[in-house]
């Protein structure tokens, strides 16, 4: 009886062992799946901080492949803009030469038109040996005949294109007389077409200047030269002891003011 009941408990025991050997590898088993997960998301983690690592990385080269787009970018326009305004002075030089030259042949038919003073001026010419301020009429005479050589000389030059760039008329007649208005229109209007001139013909290593000395210049004489002068860009200008009013003075200021090309200003 005693041997029986030793082999019943001896079967349970082995049983128990047998289920405990099982619990227990099962038990390794999922120990081992643990490790195995523990180690498979230790590895996803570090590759999940490379990845953030390189997407931190390409974030920072799309910036700097952004920014030099954007420098490309700002340079290939100012590139365009200066090409563009090359061309455009370009096309507008070939244009105020086309201008010239198509004047220049017009006025290869033009002659100067502008009738002496009358008789009557030469005439009306008076002295007063008193007033120390008056000429004789000699000197009036003289001065006035140089004026009308000087104006029409330049007024020439300027149509023909055969000068320098430079229109200098010294003595004029004082005071003004209106014998002399048609003169100075012929003057003005070859003065307005002479821009073309100095835009195209002039040497810039030599400058252009424009100057008046000595003369009485009336208003419709100033407002004359103003017009002319608005486009024809002297590099120096002077006006030297001529008389005029505040017409006269606007005309210089707004000269200053509009001629950029203006480096030697001289007005007394």
């Amino acid at each position: 009886m005693a041997r029986k009941v030793h082999m019943i408990v001896h079967k349970e025991l082995m049983a128990m062992k047998s289920t405990m050997n099982e619990l227990l590898n099962h038990t390794r088993a999922q120990t081992e799946n643990m490790a195995s997960m523990m180690k498979l998301m230790s590895s996803m983690q570090e590759e999940m901080k490379s990845a953030r690592g390189d997407l931190s990385n390409m974030k920072t080269e799309m910036k700097s492949m952004r920014e030099d787009m954007n420098n490309q970018l700002d340079f290939m326009g100012e590139e365009i803009d200066t090409r563009f305004d090359e061309a455009c002075d370009a096309t507008d030089g070939l244009y105020d030469k086309l201008n010239y030259h198509e004047a220049l042949l017009e006025d290869q038919k033009w002659k100067y038109s502008a009738p002496r003073p009358s008789e009557e001026y030469w005439d009306n010419l008076e002295h007063d040996p008193e007033d120390n301020l008056v000429p004789p009429v000699q000197v009036q005479e003289d001065v006035a005949e140089s004026f009308l050589v000087d104006i029409q000389k330049c007024t020439e030059h300027m149509r023909y294109g055969t000068n320098n760039g430079d229109i200098h008329i010294v003595g004029g007649p004082r005071p003004h007389h209106e014998a002399f208005l048609p003169h100075w229109k012929e003057f003005t209007d070859a003065l307005h077409r002479y821009h073309y001139y100095l835009q195209c013909s002039i040497d810039y290593e030599q400058p252009s200047s424009f100057q008046l000395s000595y003369m009485d210049l009336s208003d419709e004489v100033i407002d004359l030269l103003s017009s002319s002068l608005e486009n024809a860009y002297f590099n120096e200008f002077t006006l030297i002891s001529n008389r005029f009013g505040q017409k006269g003075i606007d005309l210089v200021l707004n000269y200053i003011k509009g001629n950029e090309s203006l480096t030697h200003l001289d007005s007394w």
